[in-house]
């Protein structure tokens, strides 16, 4: 079973580390997880713009071994 945060920072204090009112904010890092996706999308998006990649948006489905549909488009 993979350890906690809590169990390693328990486990620092043997090793000289202090580490008092460590606390995680669930909402906070949902957000900046959120903020962080939206960066690097935007980054993305802009860099295959400008090598004249087109982007396409929606759901991906195989339709055979060498076709792939996204939206109505194959």
């Amino acid at each position: 079973m993979p350890r906690t945060y809590a169990e390693d920072f328990e486990d620092a204090r043997g090793y000289g580390w202090s580490i008092e009112g460590a606390s995680f904010f669930l909402a906070r890092a949902d957000r900046d997880k959120n903020r962080e996706i939206a960066r690097l999308s935007a980054g993305y998006t802009d860099g295959f713009a400008r090598v004249g990649v087109t982007v396409i948006e929606g759901t991906a489905k195989l339709v055979d071994a060498h076709t792939l549909a996204i939206g109505q488009r194959a």
